[in-house]
C-alpha cells in the first residue's frame, strides 16, 4: 500500500489533541450554553403567546372558527395562502424581540451597568 494516503503517528495524535481542545474550549461551553437559554427562551414566549395572546386574537377574530391561525387566503382557485399561519409567526417574533428587548436591555442593564450590552 502507499503510505502517501496515511497520516504518520505524530499527525494523528496532533489532531486528537486539537480536536480536544476545540471540544472542551470554553467557547464551545458558552455556545452550547447559549444555545440552550436561546431555546428556553423561544418555549417561554411561545407558552405566553399562545396561553396569553391568542385567545384574545381568537376571541376577536372569530370568523375561522376560532381559530385564527388555520385562516387561509384563498386569491384564485387551487393557490392557498396560510395567512393564520404567517400572521402568528410575525406576532410570535415581536414578542420575542420584545422580550429579549426587555430582559436584556432594561433588567440585566438595570442590574449590571458594566455589561456588555450597549446601546
Amino acid at each position: 500500500m502507499d503510505e502517501k494516503n496515511f497520516i504518520s503517528k505524530e499527525q494523528f495524535k496532533k489532531e486528537i489533541n486539537d480536536y480536544k481542545k476545540f471540544i472542551f474550549s470554553s467557547n464551545l461551553f458558552s455556545m452550547a450554553i447559549t444555545l440552550i437559554a436561546a431555546q428556553t427562551v423561544q418555549k417561554l414566549v411561545s407558552i405566553i403567546s399562545e396561553t396569553i395572546f391568542m385567545p384574545f386574537i381568537n376571541y376577536i377574530i372569530n370568523s375561522t372558527g376560532g381559530n385564527w391561525r388555520n385562516l387561509i387566503f384563498i386569491p384564485v382557485t387551487g393557490m392557498e395562502i396560510e395567512l393564520g399561519k404567517f400572521l402568528g409567526g410575525i406576532l410570535e417574533f415581536t414578542i420575542t424581540i420584545t422580550f429579549i428587548y426587555i430582559v436584556f436591555y432594561k433588567i440585566i442593564k438595570k442590574f449590571d451597568p458594566n455589561s456588555e450590552i450597549k446601546h
